[in-house]
Order: C-alpha cells, then structure tokens, then sequence
C-alpha cells in the first residue's frame, strides 16, 4: 500500500484523465 502514498498525488492529475472514461 506504499505505492498509494505516492500515487496519491498523481491521483489528483489522473482524476481530470480517469474522469471523461469514468463517465463514459
């Protein structure tokens, strides 16, 4: 789970990117 620590705030850029599939 180290890797979310990280990740989390690449989560923040890959929100707006995941979004448009997400609603898709």
């Amino acid at each position: 789970m180290l890797h979310l620590k990280k990740k989390k705030k690449a989560i923040s850029l890959d929100v707006p990117f995941f979004a448009p599939l997400m609603n898709h």
